[in-house]
């Protein structure tokens, strides 16, 4: 608390001294956002954007803080109108599909965030948002693929995937979740070579090597993306259909490699 009415002072002089400084109002505004006086933050912002009406940046938090008061159209005209003065903004065409999920046009929020990352591919939140966007609106591969998409980008394909997984068991789409794990990518592990049983053990091995070997055997190994296809699961076997803890055991008495809440 003491750290913010030390910032809200240092803006109050930032304003006498640069009373005409659209990013003085733009700081100002987004700390009232933050701390929940959102007609306040709206103000700041609006003389933001009159003072710079060619930053897509400002609009932007503009919208945030009109859908903090629930006046989700205002934010979409607001955004809708930036756009004809700014048309090739990545900022404007995601704020834009934020506002069109929070109304339950997940069509068009795909179509926003997909023209967002156009412009800017390496924006992590777009590319889960589109995600999400195409899976709501029921085009679970192209959801998919979207998150193939990101990983080329430089992504972690496993932890998306994961994400959107588990957001389908949350909405008892478990059969639907089973085979978005499915398709995470297989990891090699890292580390030293795996071992398996039956391996010849090598007096010329190091010891740990050795006692690893005894323990285990030898041969190249494996890993499935973490939390997206559990070890011991041969995918050649049909997957169950509902995403369920434990629903991963192969032998009788097996433990679940992973326990997913209930789908």
């Amino acid at each position: 608390m003491a750290e913010i009415q030390r910032t809200k002072g240092q803006l109050r002089y930032l304003h006498q001294q640069l009373p005409k400084n659209a990013d003085v109002y733009k700081l100002s505004g987004v700390l009232a956002h933050r701390t929940g006086q959102h007609e306040e933050a709206e103000r700041l912002l609006r003389q933001a954007c009159a003072l710079n009406p060619n930053d897509p940046d400002l609009y932007g938090n503009l919208a945030i803080a009109l859908r903090a008061q629930q006046r989700i159209h205002e934010a979409q005209r607001v955004l809708e109108d930036a756009l004809e003065a700014v048309p090739a903004s990545a900022v404007l065409y995601r704020n834009l599909g934020n506002v069109f999920s929070d109304q339950g046009a997940y069509a068009a929020a795909a179509a926003s965030y997909r023209k967002s990352l156009q412009m800017r591919p390496v924006h992590r939140d777009t590319w889960m948002s589109y995600s999400f966007a195409l899976a709501r609106s029921g085009e679970l591969a192209n959801a998919v693929q979207a998150l193939h998409e990101a990983a080329a980008q430089g992504f972690d394909e496993c932890e998306m995937l994961r994400t959107v997984g588990q957001w389908l068991v949350a909405q008892s789409r478990g059969s639907q979740a089973v085979g978005v794990f499915a398709r995470a990518p297989v990891r090699r592990r890292r580390g030293p070579e795996p071992v398996r049983h039956g391996a010849r053990v090598d007096a010329g091995q190091p010891a740990e090597r050795r006692r690893a070997v005894l323990r285990h055997g030898s041969g190249a190994g494996r890993k499935s993306c973490p939390g997206a296809q559990p070890e011991g699961v041969d995918r050649a076997q049909p997957l169950p259909a509902a995403g369920r803890a434990g629903l991963y055991r192969t032998r009788p008495g097996d433990r679940p490699a992973s326990a997913w809440p209930e789908g």
